[in-house]
């Protein structure tokens, strides 16, 4: 069953767990014992619950006495200027929000994909033969343009390569970081998050989580690289950062939306070499599988929990009690739900067989 309620659950939960991911991120030992491959799990998982906004039965149904309420009172109330409800003014600047994010966003990548068109590139035989040995399908270009190696596009991804002076083993580690990119489909990860961003632009958690996004890929693509590495290989990809770096400095270029960047922040940079050098090299299957349940466990938990408001029985003149009439009483049906009204205060949620029920039977249905 979906209900305004189940959306309101299903929007939560999807929250707590962006909340999660984002206290997770900052803990370097969590990320060296269980990789971001349970961040990404987490995530999927939050997102699936907020795509499936519904409720199992039966259900531990947790009231809300004033918060709700209030809210849904707030939401009710008519604007005689406009004559129209105060959730129907936040719908349409939401979706006026949502719009101007995704113009926005547009207007970012047309801006990045022109200033890409224009790049000088230059033919290097050394990093064509390198690139080849990837396989002839990806699309390298190296430019004096180019600040930092990055991928960009979602369905014919390019990747890019600045002129700057590398070893032949620095130049692998890094046509491997791009092309691990290119694999993961990490372009099109931070398309499906814009969107999300732009549906919620008025949910700082949103944001947050876009910020986040970008550490998130290059931590999982540190993680595939390296896996089944010596020490010594872990060190010459650590190396090769640090050299790339070194070269391009805090010059920075305009972004598009869903490009993947090859180094990141110094913050980032340095977590992820933490990561490296602790990471357990026994992967720790049996403690991830048993975390991982415990996640869907939860999930799955999350389906059997709802909030809903709780409205207080107006009250008669005579011993507390008051008859419920046509005259006095009438039942609204609003949005897929019906609810009781007294003297017009809502009383409470009732469902479709209560309606065949005494005294609801025998009240009018107002609405749609």
């Amino acid at each position: 069953m979906i209900s305004a309620y189940s959306v309101c659950s299903a929007v939560i939960f999807y929250n707590l767990s962006l909340v999660l991911v984002f206290l997770l991120r900052r803990k370097t030992r969590f990320l060296a014992r269980y990789s971001t491959s349970v961040l990404l799990f987490i995530t999927v998982l939050g997102l699936v619950r907020l795509f499936t906004p519904v409720d199992l039965k039966p259900a531990i149904v947790i009231p809300s006495r004033y918060l709700l309420p209030a809210v849904q009172s707030a939401l009710q109330f008519n604007i005689p200027v406009l004559n129209i409800s105060v959730g129907i003014v936040l719908l349409i600047v939401w979706g006026c929000g949502t719009v101007g994010f995704i113009l926005r966003d547009i207007i970012v990548e047309l801006r990045s994909y022109r200033i890409r068109r224009n790049y000088i590139t230059i033919e290097d035989k050394r990093i064509k033969k390198l690139a080849a040995s990837f396989g002839s399908e990806y699309i390298v270009k190296v430019s004096p343009d180019v600040k930092e190696p990055y991928v960009a596009g979602i369905f014919r991804p390019t990747i890019y390569l600045p002129n700057i002076t590398l070893t032949d083993d620095d130049l692998r580690f890094i046509l491997r970081h791009e092309v691990q990119h290119v694999l993961s489909h990490d372009g099109l990860k931070k398309l499906l998050f814009l969107t999300i961003e732009a549906l919620f632009w008025w949910n700082p958690i949103a944001h947050i989580t876009m910020s986040e996004i970008d550490a998130i890929l290059e931590f999982q693509c540190d993680a595939k690289i390296t896996y089944g590495l010596d020490d010594k290989a872990v060190y010459e990809y650590m190396r090769t950062l640090l050299s790339v770096m070194k070269q391009i400095g805090s010059a920075g270029e305009p972004k598009g939306a869903c490009t993947v960047h090859f180094a990141g922040y110094p913050p980032v940079i340095k977590q992820r070499f933490e990561v490296m050098l602790n990471r357990d090299k026994r992967k720790a299957k049996g403690a991830r599988w048993l975390l991982c349940c415990a996640i869907v466990v939860g999930f799955l938990l999350s389906y059997m929990v709802i909030i809903q408001p709780r409205f207080e029985m107006p009250k008669g003149e005579i011993d507390g009690y008051i008859s419920i009439t046509s005259d006095n009483a009438y039942i609204l049906f609003d949005g897929g739900e019906y609810y009781f009204f007294i003297n017009d205060s809502c009383v409470e949620k009732i469902t479709e067989s209560d309606l065949k029920k005494t005294p609801y039977n025998q009240l009018e249905i107002k609405g749609d």
